[in-house]
Formats: structure tokens, C-alpha cells, sequence
């Protein structure tokens, strides 16, 4: 019989390098990059790439093919026993086999090496520094996509126990803080690819399908490069790319001038994923989200909301944008009229004179929801949310939460302001049609 082992308080993966060896492997690592190099920001943040001098849009950052391994698509020892499961499970499988098994090929596979003995995911917090997270919301803030937590360690023990012996070659492997450093590395590290971008870079000719088939890549050469929301661009599509001849390279998505931090976008995560997933927030984040709720009549739109709420139907609000979903949610509810397609406001004052009275009643309960039904807006009030950032005897922890916390209120601001300016254009073309 297997035991699996589920710790109370989790501590760390073995690093398999010491300090000298981390110096050596960090040296080799920057050996791509372009009019950059690498600096340390303390404990907190660790290192960064910083520009030694300008650099434009589109200009190449680091381009690097030694260390891009497309593991989704690679066979190694215990590839039988996760065959057919979903893609993140079976990377976090090879990472443990390579990290506590394999370690004799580490500088072939610095890909498993490279990350740090203990990642900030949530699932790695104290209980009581969940519970002090927890009681600051009125939701809970988990790991929900790509898969669920729990989903996913079911799947992965299912797997690992099949393996023979494993208990004597991997008793590590046993343990649920094997799972959390696993998915915390996997989902805070990979990139998303394809099968036809592995065959790609290996000058194979995809087969039709291959496109679909969805996978991971480590590039460890990148994860030097801190997040930071981009702004808007002449080219949206600036980042990362992969070429025929095994390299990943990254292009500048925005200016750098000398001396400055070289950051790239991860992807669009609000302020819930960038906790969860990294361990960090950003007080002014460009991609962050609210989340509300309206009362349910029957069946809820399809919207991006992650989160559900009984008898509710809950909406993810861009800040920027009016949630067309919601808005014809909204006006289905109170008028039981259906609107299909975008509703232009640019274009309010050629709508018809009851379209116009029914979307003004809507943009107003809009407001309102965003005011009353906050399910992502701290429960903590703003001034004492200050206030208790200020204080210095919290955790480390413990003050993230509360940074989060107060990040909230901006970002509920933000959102507030875009319905605000809606709502006046509206009312000002209202009083011109008089």
C-alpha cells in the first residue's frame, strides 16, 4: 500500500544548485540578451533584467535556444502512466521526475532546476494566512482555471501511485507540497504552445491537428523578466516568438531607456490571478477586473466570471469598457427586451426614443451593481484599508493581503469612472434631443 503524505505546513523543494553553482547558472542564462543584464532586487522581488541602454519597440530583448524545452511533447520514463491526462498534470509530473530523480542531469535540464525551492501560490500560505485573506472578501481566491486544485491533485495521485516502486524512487513524490510546488511552477513558468510549434522548431512539417493540440514550454532564459501591464502599442502583438531555427525570442512591447527594468506581459491576469498564480499584486493594475452580481432570471449569460454565487448571476468587469453582457442582461431582466448585438453608445442619439429611455435605466442599474453587489471590492473599509498597510507588525503575507485589499478600491474606481463617463455622454445627448 502507497501513503500519500499531506502536510499541515508545507515547506520547500531541495534546491539542487548551491549559490556558487545558482551564479554560474544565472551568467549562462543572460548570455542572450541584448543591451541588458541582470540585476538583483532584493529579497522580495529577486532579480530582473535592466536596459544598459535605450531600447525600442520591436527591438530584440533576449533570444536564447539552449534552454527551451517543449516537455508536453517529449517522452521520458514515467510518460506510460500519463498518457491522455490533461497537459499541466503531466508537466508537473516530469518537473518532479526531473527535479528529484533526474537530478544528475541538471545543467542538461536546467528547465527543472532553475525554479526556486518554494513558489509564492496560494495553496503554499499558512492556514492562518488564509484564513486572515479569506476574512478580508466575500469570496474565496483560488486556483480555478486551467484546472481546478483539487481536480488536478486528484488526477495526479491517481497517476504517480502507479508507478512501480515510486514510495522507494520518489517518496518526495508522495507528498501533496510535491503537488504544490509542481502546479505553482508550472503555471507561474510555462508557455502555452502548440504541437505544430514543437515541430515547428525542429523543421518537422505539422500534421492537420497538430495546431489544436495545446502544450507547455519552459524557457528559463525569460523568467528573469519581471510582469508589468503594457500599455497600448503600435503593435499589439510584440512579445514572444518562437522561430524554424529553435530559438525563442523576445521582442520590446514598449520603450525602454537606459537604467530602467525590462518587463514583458505575461498575459492579461487581474490582480486575483497574479496572487494566486504569483505571489504578487500590482496597487494600479490596467488589467485588473471587478466582479458583481445580478439577481438571476432563469438561465446567466455566458461571461468570463470565475466565480458563482446561488440564485446570482456574477459578471468580470474590464475596467475600461461597459460589459455589453451585463448592460442586455440588465435590460432583459427589467424590460424583457432582448438586445442582439453591441449596443454603440458612441451612436446613442440615432437610436430610437425607447431604446434610448430603457439603456438609460440600464447604464443607472449598472452603476448600481457596481456600487452595492461588489463581490471582488474588499469588505474593509478604504481609509482603515490605509491604515492597516501602514502598520509594521503583519507578516509578509499578511501585508500582501492588504495591498490586495486596498487595490481593490482603485480598480472599483476605475470601473466607476468608465460608467460615470458613459452615463454623462448619455444624459448630455438626452438633454440635446430635447
Amino acid at each position: 500500500m502507497i501513503f500519500l503524505l499531506f502536510l499541515g505546513v508545507l515547506s520547500a523543494i531541495p534546491d539542487t544548485f548551491d549559490e556558487q553553482q545558482k551564479q554560474a547558472v544565472l551568467s549562462n542564462l543572460v548570455k542572450g540578451y541584448k543591451n541588458a543584464k541582470v540585476e538583483y532586487f532584493g529579497e522580495h522581488k529577486g532579480h530582473g533584467i535592466v536596459a544598459t541602454q535605450d531600447i525600442n519597440v520591436g527591438e530584440v530583448i533576449v533570444a536564447d535556444n539552449s534552454t527551451v524545452r517543449h516537455v508536453s511533447f517529449e517522452k521520458y520514463e514515467w510518460s506510460p502512466y500519463f498518457e491522455g491526462v490533461y497537459d499541466k498534470v503531466k508537466v508537473v509530473a516530469r518537473l518532479l521526475y526531473e527535479r528529484l530523480v533526474n537530478y544528475e542531469e541538471a545543467h542538461s535540464n536546467l528547465w527543472a532546476h532553475t525554479a526556486p525551492s518554494e513558489v509564492p501560490i496560494i495553496y503554499n500560505w499558512t492556514q492562518s494566512e488564509i484564513n486572515y485573506l479569506d476574512s478580508l472578501f466575500n469570496i474565496k481566491h483560488r486556483l480555478f482555471s486551467p484546472i481546478s486544485y483539487e481536480k488536478g491533485k486528484d488526477l495526479y495521485f491517481s497517476c504517480i501511485t502507479q508507478i512501480p516502486n515510486i514510495e522507494v524512487v520518489c517518496p518526495a513524490c508522495l507528498t501533496e507540497e510535491a503537488w504544490i510546488w509542481g502546479i505553482g511552477t508550472v503555471l507561474s513558468r510555462t508557455f502555452s504552445t502548440t504541437k505544430a510549434t514543437w515541430k515547428y522548431m525542429q523543421g518537422i512539417k505539422p500534421k492537420e491537428g497538430d495546431d489544436d493540440i495545446e502544450g507547455s514550454t519552459f524557457v528559463p532564459a525569460l523568467e528573469l523578466l519581471n510582469h508589468m501591464p503594457r500599455p497600448k502599442t503600435p503593435n499589439p502583438n510584440l512579445g514572444l516568438e518562437f522561430t524554424p531555427s529553435g530559438y525563442a525570442v523576445m521582442r520590446a512591447d514598449r520603450h525602454f531607456s537606459k537604467g530602467d527594468e525590462i518587463y514583458w506581459k505575461y498575459n492579461f491576469f487581474d490582480n486575483i490571478e497574479l496572487l494566486t498564480y504569483y505571489g504578487f499584486v500590482i496597487d494600479h493594475n490596467i488589467d485588473d477586473r471587478v466582479y458583481v452580481y445580478e439577481e438571476a432570471n432563469g438561465s446567466c449569460p455566458e461571461n468570463i466570471s470565475k466565480y458563482t454565487i446561488e440564485g446570482k448571476c456574477t459578471f468580470g468587469l474590464n475596467l475600461y469598457k461597459i460589459n455589453q453582457v451585463l448592460l442586455k442582461y440588465i435590460i432583459l431582466l427589467t424590460d424583457d427586451r432582448e438586445v442582439t448585438g453591441d449596443i454603440d453608445l458612441e451612436n446613442f442619439e440615432l437610436m430610437n426614443h425607447s431604446l434610448r429611455e430603457v439603456l438609460t435605466k440600464a447604464l443607472f442599474r449598472y452603476r448600481k451593481l457596481n456600487i452595492y453587489n461588489s463581490i471582488s471590492r474588499c469588505k474593509r473599509n478604504y481609509l482603515p484599508a490605509v491604515k492597516q498597510l501602514k502598520k509594521k507588525t503583519q507578516s509578509e503575507r499578511q501585508k500582501l493581503a492588504d495591498r490586495f485589499c486596498l487595490s481593490t478600491y482603485w480598480s472599483f474606481f476605475q470601473h466607476l469612472k468608465t460608467v460615470d463617463s458613459s452615463l454623462i455622454e448619455v444624459l448630455s445627448k438626452t438633454l440635446e434631443l430635447r
